[in-house]
């Protein structure tokens, strides 16, 4: 909403008799933030504002050295609103002035103040954008010029003019020696040096100078481009028994820019041991490695995953490296006891336990497999594929065949894949 000050008194002539009001009050007087040659004001008044005239003074001194009428309303009502020319004052001199405010209302009662207003006739500063040559650092060149503008905007005429000679800090807490002073070219022009430690942004700042505000800049971010490095693994086993130890080991090496690859000494490393199971990896180990940029230690793993292995630089311009390689556990499984024999219809029976370790896989299936006297070829003749917990200690299974031949008779467990190895039960003979 914006109503000019100078139509209120039109629109509020119609007499209403009433108590008096209360008399207006000018709460505050200030330049508008980044707009500083325009002032704005807050005012009440019970029976409406009708007119402001802002007196604009050196500190201190009178008589005025401009005078303000023209208002215009850009929030609130005439009776509770903020008030704002709707140019900037026309001063010859940058600085800061006191602003006094005559208030009148509807009424006709006029109050002053405040004694505190000021208006901030100064230039408002900015920076451009940073640019960043090159915008990456590496392993041998770590510098890099940091470049902008310093501009202002003119209390005035609003105009946005190069700011000259004006001191400026560059920095970046990941720089050597920073921050850098420069000064500020004609054209408001600047550029510095920085040598940088790690990845970071930089930044510039403008401390207040004179009627010059102070700026700061955005942060623009300085990036690395790490020297390449790897890490590789083996083990001295890919398949173990549950409980087995297995060796772990590799060479950690960096991409030198001058002598290729080399070995990276001294560094510490990562080795988990994962599983699959699990689906985390429960063991983790830091080894150190040698001269060579070799490691080397053992471990046990727990079940079927992998051992994960990564180098965490601490030096920001070799970046990390990681590589992994299998392990497949193979838990405890057997048959613990197995019979077969004719019942009285003269069917073969075949029974027997599996015992697990850790893990019970679900179901429990169990093949009876037959082999005929005087053949080497067993067939699977009968499975039981849902052998249960008897308390015995194992899982019962248990078959009858209709087999007159005489022959071989055995239990077989096919295992499960990275999990059980196959198991076979020790032959029955069966006439």
């Amino acid at each position: 909403m914006i109503v000019a000050v100078g139509v209120l008194a039109a629109l509020m002539a119609t007499p209403v008799a009433a108590q008096a009001a209360t008399p207006p009050v000018v709460n505050w007087a200030h330049s508008v933030e980044g707009d500083l040659g325009t002032l704005e004001v807050a005012a009440e008044a019970e029976a409406g504002v009708t007119s402001l005239r802002a007196h604009i003074r050196k500190y201190g001194v009178e008589p005025d050295i401009a005078v303000v009428e023209e208002f215009v309303l850009v929030s609130g009502t005439v009776q509770d609103g903020v008030w704002r020319t709707p140019e900037p004052v026309q001063l010859t001199e940058l600085g800061y002035y006191d602003v006094v405010v005559d208030v009148t209302d509807a009424d006709g009662n006029v109050a002053s103040g405040p004694s505190w207003g000021t208006l901030t006739y100064a230039v408002d500063t900015a920076f451009s954008p940073l640019r960043i040559d090159p915008p990456a650092v590496t392993y041998t060149d770590r510098e890099v010029t940091v470049s902008g503008t310093l501009t202002g905007k003119r209390p005035d005429n609003r105009q946005i003019v190069p700011v000259p000679g004006g001191e400026v800090s560059v920095s970046s807490i990941e720089a050597e020696g920073q921050p850098k002073a420069v000064t500020t070219a004609a054209d408001g022009s600047f550029s510095a040096t920085l040598v940088m430690t790690g990845p970071g942004d930089a930044y510039a700042e403008f401390g207040a100078e004179g009627y010059y505000m102070r700026a700061t800049s955005e942060f623009t971010p300085i990036g690395v481009v790490p020297a390449e490095s790897r890490i590789t693994v083996e083990t001295s086993a890919a398949e173990v028994n549950q409980g087995e130890p297995v060796t772990v080991s590799g060479q950690l090496t960096w991409l030198s820019p001058d002598n290729g690859w080399q070995p990276l000494a001294g560094a510490q490393i990562g080795v988990l041991t994962c599983s699959d199971s699990l689906g985390y990896c429960p063991g983790s180990e830091y080894p150190t490695t040698d001269a060579e940029g070799r490691y080397s230690l053992t471990l046990t793993p727990w079940g079927t995953g992998h051992f994960a292995v990564g180098f965490a630089s601490d030096d920001p311009f070799i970046a990390r490296a990681g590589a992994e390689t299998p392990v497949v556990v193979w838990e405890p499984a057997s048959i613990s006891d197995f019979t077969a024999a004719r019942d009285a219809a003269g069917d073969v029976v075949a029974q027997g336990h599996m015992v697990f370790g850790y893990t019970t896989p679900w179901p429990v299936e169990v093949e009876i497999q037959f082999k005929r006297a005087g053949s080497h070829r067993w067939t699977t003749v009968a499975t039981e594929d849902n052998a249960e917990w008897d308390g015995s200690g194992g899982y019962l299974f248990t078959a009858t065949v209709d087999q007159p031949r005489k022959g071989h008779w055995r239990a077989f467990f096919a295992g499960r894949p990275d999990l059980f190895r196959p198991v076979t039960s020790e032959p029955v003979f069966v006439r």
